[in-house]
């Protein structure tokens, strides 16, 4: 009853059997009933749906063997009916408020019906001049992330046309737009992959008048700070003064951050290249005082990531990530496993048993998972391998051969690195007569790089990959059969401590350039 319901918080009334009973009552009734729904019903049921779901009263079950997690079969069945009565005249009778909270509601549910969707974009698109700011925010968002959980919607028309109305039509409206509003609308653009310039010129412009971004909440800075980050407009300069202002935001407000909103925003920063110190000393001190074990393994990366690349020292902070990282090593996909060597590497500034121990166990997962690592991914696992001091033939056998047909494709730092770290990890390791006459696949690759692209490639870069050609054809004249390294032993695919230190300091120094 409503008189007792004043008296219990949400979390009371979340464990109250009779909620439990209500909602499958009613769940039953509405499967039952072979009524048609007007628009109101229909938007009012899918709603509720999808709150209950998002406070956790509508749990996924477990799917089989096959699929992911799932709603309960009852609100399948319901969603099902629901969306077959969403028919395209229904849908063009709903209000702007209508079409949204369907759209987003189906979208909480993960349940990205195809042709409810298409019906509801064509609605939308027909209504647009009609749509508060909230509401075109809301359907914006609703839309493209159900083009993840249905990736068919992709090569919807109607999906495709509604996006671009919003896109050439915004213009202008944006003044009226909230922060929160406008963080949607640009996250959800860039997601969908609906990115034009002018558009995002506009809304950046509209963010630092007056300072509008500092009155934002760190969600929508972290959203604003990753729709920016795409290529497509990382040099603009009106881009590049809006991440001057989250880096402003970001340092008096680290501490009101979560794991995931500051590592997120972090991540971004470091892609465009806009981190200053004061960043992540305002990052560091907030880590400091509180506890990193509610870290996800992501955030604990893309914190390790951001300072690494630009070489922030805090060996307090670094140790406690390290420690929490360890603990969630088999949480860690390709990609993650390759960026946390790296990072490690550059930020231990001593190698004591600690960081052998966690680096052990990053190079046993990354064992079982390589196979599926991007061609990024090798080469921040070539040089992370590297910087550890870690010679390991097996991993460089796989990087070398995964990594030919990529070349082309790599930027010119990505290259260099790989090419760097292969030819020096070359003269860690001992080769027989008959290996060192086999034919080099990897360098001729290099080499056929370097002779159709001459033009692309740097001064800097061609020094760097003929130095390491030139490093590759003397180890070749000078191995023998009992050639040993330095000050080190090791058995053939096991990872080798203490490779030459006049090696590591080299690549040190490339890393520096």
């Amino acid at each position: 009853s409503a008189d007792e319901s004043k008296s219990r918080n949400s979390s009371s009334l979340a464990r109250d059997p009779r909620l439990k009973h209500i909602i499958n009552s009613t769940f039953g009734e509405i499967v039952r009933s072979n009524a048609t729904l007007t628009d109101i019903s229909i938007s009012n049921v899918i709603w509720a749906l999808s709150t209950l779901h998002v406070k956790g009263h509508l749990p996924l079950v477990p799917g089989d063997s096959s699929t992911s997690s799932k709603l309960p079969p009852i609100v399948s069945q319901i969603l099902e009916r629901l969306c077959k009565q969403l028919t395209p005249q229904k849908c063009r009778e709903m209000t702007p408020q209508g079409i949204a909270n369907i759209a987003s509601g189906l979208t909480k549910l993960h349940f990205a019906n195809f042709d409810a969707f298409q019906n509801l974009a064509v609605a939308a698109t027909d209504r647009f001049d009609e749509m508060s700011p909230q509401h075109i925010s809301n359907i914006v968002w609703a839309f493209s992330k159900a083009l993840q959980c249905n990736p068919p919607l992709c090569l919807s028309t109607s999906v495709r046309v509604l996006l671009e109305v919003v896109d050439t039509r915004i213009a202008s409206r944006i003044p009226q737009f909230s922060t929160q509003a406008l963080s949607m609308l640009v996250w959800s653009l860039a997601k969908a992959n609906i990115i034009t310039p002018r558009t995002f010129d506009l809304v950046s412009n509209d963010l630092l008048i007056d300072q509008k971004i500092q009155s934002a909440s760190p969600q929508s800075v972290m959203n604003i700070a990753w729709a920016y980050s795409r290529p497509e407009l990382i040099s603009r300069a009106p881009s590049r003064k809006l991440f001057r202002e989250i880096g402003y935001y970001v340092t008096k407000n680290a501490s009101k951050f979560s794991p995931q909103e500051i590592s997120a925003t972090l991540a971004a920063l470091t892609r465009v290249q806009e981190l200053p110190d004061s960043v992540l000393k305002a990052v560091c001190a907030t880590i400091a005082t509180t506890s990193v074990t509610n870290f996800s393994v992501q955030d604990i990366c893309n914190i390790l990531w951001a300072m690494a690349k630009i070489h922030f020292k805090n060996p307090p902070v670094v140790a406690a990530l390290t420690v929490a990282l360890q603990q969630k090593i088999d949480e860690l996909t390709p990609m993650g496993l390759s960026r946390a060597l790296w990072s490690l590497a550059h930020l231990h500034t001593t190698q004591g048993q600690n960081f052998r121990d966690v680096i052990q166990s990053l190079i046993r997962e990354i064992e079982r998972k390589v196979d599926q690592s991007s061609a990024i991914d090798l080469c921040y696992l070539a040089t992370g391998l590297l910087l550890a001091r870690v010679s390991h033939p097996i991993l460089f056998d796989h990087i070398e051969n995964n990594s030919i047909t990529h070349l082309q494709s790599l930027d010119e730092a990505m290259v260099c690195s790989l090419v760097w770290a292969i030819a020096i990890h070359r003269s860690w390791i001992t080769h027989s007569d008959e290996t060192s006459q086999r034919p080099d696949r990897f360098f001729e690759a290099v080499r056929e790089l370097i002779h159709h692209n001459p033009k692309h490639i740097s001064n800097h870069g061609l020094r760097v990959l003929t130095w390491a050609l030139q490093k590759v054809e003397r180890r070749k004249e000078t191995v023998t059969d009992t050639a040993e390294v330095p000050g080190t032993t090791h058995h053939e695919g096991m990872p080798m401590w203490d490779a030459p230190q006049q090696e590591h300091q080299s690549f040190r120094y490339f890393q520096l350039l």
